[in-house]
């Protein structure tokens, strides 16, 4: 054994006996000679993950993905991320983890809640879409996006309904993580009406509309999405540009140079973007097929598309070869064109050789497209041609006419200026299916454009008015409440209001030994609260220290405090008589208050863990930062607080699951004041403790992580 494996041995040796500082001294002077040893770099990324060093276990286990591809890695490195708070790079491996059966929906949603502790609505929503994706019969996740939907900006869509399929994708898809409404009433008034209801306001070409809604007064954010017609009329001069906060177009730089010609100081007055269109490859299957003869224009037959110059071309192909056949595919837009094409098609000698075949249903095109070999498009100008890239896809090979801008659109190798160019790139240059795919695949997916416009989406959202942002933390901050569904729930199946009924008369039967919830003198745990005593428990064995004093706010019937005298003294405080009865059956050895946890004597810093159990979520919220202030000043200096309670937007989601199915809420006790990730760590650090981990844990009817579990130390 050389001297480097025997110190990587004596690492491991030394991790056993959770010496983990001296394991890690050894494995990262062993990786100063072996840099590229996989398992020592995922052993060294572990050991760095349970010493709370977050972000060089993400480093070191990067590494070993790296270098070894080990799916054990992967996963380290995913669990790493979200230890380090890094939502964003935990969700870039959803593929890679599902693609080898290692990605699972508690996961996910762990994801999801670590962006909401984040404040980061939409990467909470982007988690949670990916997770009813992959696992659609989670039907607690649609209230769930529901309720974080609400949270962020409103997007309204302005369209002519004629031209609504250039949206329908951008719609779905923000649909998926915004509340939108798509305008119906385009009169001053209804439009006005609209543009108050929303925050960002989506146009779907630069026409009247926008000339209208720009003379109004400004309520919201405007976007506009330009194509390249309407650079063209007259009402690109009536349109206010300054009050048009971003501008997209699609990529044709002759179209933006002729907009600067019309409005010179175009941006100056608003944002420019460039986002080209994107075409949903999987709709449009690669066909890998041989070079040859068959050439179709996909376009409604209109001056703009200059069918007559495609004619004309082919008819000098068809000169050099007349096995060569066109298909015209569009519907027939001028009666010109009707009348002059069929004839000059006849003049040239061609009747046999072109058809027109009308209009193609977009479901149909990829079937229409198998036998073809060539995509034509003569038009004297364009925007970026959707049909194009989505013959492309399907491994069409493109022949473009080089109308202005088109050099900024596409490569310069399937430009033609002349019948000569055009026929030579169609008999002399190569022909390659996969190539015109990828060309689509890696430049103009769909995937892309959407996130382009979502990206747009959210800036505007980081930087939208008081108004949005107020909305915002009132869904992660629980001392923000001013709506109704955020006051603390009420019991939904019981006899009158929770005030008539009276807490610890409630109490003092759920802990009876007559009440089915609460199985008192049986003295058992059911799973859910196992799995809550077991993470207490777990948290606890990692401890260094002796025999511990433990306090158990809300003790119960006793069952968790009967878990923790395996480490020590335990004192529990419950407003409960029957539950304290219970409790000193359950746990002869433990010491039990019967009261409130304000009014009962409990002297300050003498206990070395305060344990909080489904508690926190029963009080009043301006009782919650006074228990938590409570539980530090019983902690001794690093004494530690373990907590849990429902998931605020998980609980309600859940709670209206059940009152659909059942008719009755979740939870039948008099306050349910839930809590999400963010208020519970602002109400953690406002008491004075500081956090030192925090997820979510447990499920229910499809709800992954419907509880928060939370370790939070008082500073020596």
């Amino acid at each position: 054994m050389t001297a480097s494996n025997a110190l990587y041995e004596k690492g491991l040796q030394l991790a056993q006996r959770n010496d983990l500082e001296g394991a890690l001294a050894c494995i990262q002077e062993y990786l100063v000679s072996c840099p590229r040893d996989g398992e020592a770099l995922n052993d060294a990324g572990t050991i760095l993950s349970a010493l709370g060093r977050h972000e060089p276990a993400v480093e070191h286990l990067r590494r070993a993905v790296e270098v070894t591809g080990d799916p054990r890695c992967l996963v380290n490195l995913a669990e790493a991320c979200l230890a380090a708070d890094q939502p964003a790079e935990a969700m870039d491996l959803f593929a890679r983890l599902y693609a080898d059966g290692l990605l699972t929906p508690e996961f996910v949603n762990r994801t999801a809640q670590t962006f909401l502790v984040r404040d980061d609505i939409g990467g909470a929503i982007e988690a949670l879409l990916a997770s009813r994706a992959a696992w659609p019969e989670q039907e607690v996740l649609t209230p769930m996006l529901t309720n974080l939907r609400h949270l962020r900006p409103r997007v309204a869509f302005f369209c002519d309904s004629k031209q609504f399929t250039f949206l329908q994708d951008i719609y779905n898809f923000t649909a998926d993580r915004y509340e939108t409404h798509v305008c119906t009433d385009y009169s001053p008034e209804g439009m006005a009406s609209l543009l108050a209801w929303c925050d960002i306001a989506f146009f779907e070409w630069a026409t009247q509309q926008v000339v209208t809604a720009t003379m109004l007064p400004k309520t919201c954010k405007i976007v506009v999405r330009l194509h390249r017609y309407e650079a063209y009329l007259p009402t690109i001069d009536q349109i206010r540009w300054e009050n048009v906060d971003d501008l997209i177009t699609v990529g044709n730089s002759a179209v933006m140079d002729h907009l600067r010609s019309r409005v010179g100081d175009i941006e100056r007055k608003t944002r420019v973007h460039v986002i080209p269109n994107g075409v949903d490859v999987a709709r449009f299957p690669l066909v890998d097929r041989p070079r040859g003869k068959n050439l179709v224009a996909l376009a409604n037959i209109r001056p703009v598309k200059n069918h007559p110059l495609l004619l004309q071309c082919f008819h000098a192909l068809y000169q050099q070869d007349p096995e060569y056949r066109l298909f015209f595919a569009g519907q027939w837009a001028d009666e010109t064109l009707r009348q002059y094409l069929p004839h000059m098609a006849k003049e040239l000698g061609l009747a046999d050789a072109v058809r027109f075949d009308g209009f193609i249903e977009p479901a149909a095109v990829p079937a229409y497209l198998a036998d073809k070999h060539y995509l034509l498009l003569g038009s004297v100008i364009e925007g970026h041609n959707c049909s194009l890239l989505e013959g492309m896809a399907t491994g069409l090979k493109p022949v473009i006419h080089a109308f202005p801008g088109a050099a900024s659109l596409y490569p310069k190798e399937f430009l033609w200026r002349t019948p000569a160019e055009f026929c030579r790139l169609v008999t002399e240059t190569s022909y390659t299916p996969r190539e015109y795919r990828a060309y689509v695949e890696q430049g103009f997916s769909l995937e892309r454009q959407l996130r382009s416009v979502d990206a747009l989406l959210c800036r505007l959202e980081s930087q939208g008015p008081p108004t949005w942002r107020g909305r915002l933390a009132r869904g992660c901050d629980s001392s923000a409440r001013t709506t109704e569904e955020d006051k603390p729930v009420p019991c939904t199946n019981a006899d009158g209001p929770p005030s008539s009924r009276g807490g610890q008369a409630f109490y003092d039967q759920f802990w009876s030994a007559n009440s089915p919830a609460g199985s008192a003198m049986r003295g058992t745990e059911n799973a859910w609260e196992r799995a809550r005593h077991d993470k207490v428990i777990g948290a606890l064995r990692s401890m260094t220290r002796g025999r511990l004093a433990m306090l158990d706010f809300g003790c119960g019937r006793g069952l968790m405090a009967r878990r923790l005298a395996e480490f020590g003294d335990v004192t529990g405080v419950d407003w409960s008589a029957s539950g304290i009865e219970s409790a000193r059956a359950n746990c002869p050895g433990g010491t039990f208050l019967c009261g409130s946890f304000f009014d009962v004597h409990l002297p300050a810093e003498a206990f070395d863990v305060v344990t909080s159990i489904e508690v926190i979520e029963h009080l009043e919220t301006s009782d919650q930062l006074r228990y938590l202030e409570l539980a530090r000043r019983c902690l001794k200096p690093s004494g530690l607080l373990l907590l849990t309670t429902p998931n605020r937007p998980i609980a309600r989601a859940l709670n209206e699951h059940f009152r659909q199915a059942h008719g009755k809420g979740w939870s039948e006790q008099p306050i349910e004041n839930w809590l999400d990730a963010a208020g519970l760590l602002d109400l953690v650090r406002t008491a004075g403790l500081t956090m030192r981990t925090m997820e979510t844990i447990l499920d229910a009817d499809g709800a992954i992580g419907i509880h928060l579990w939370l370790a939070a130390y008082k500073q020596a």
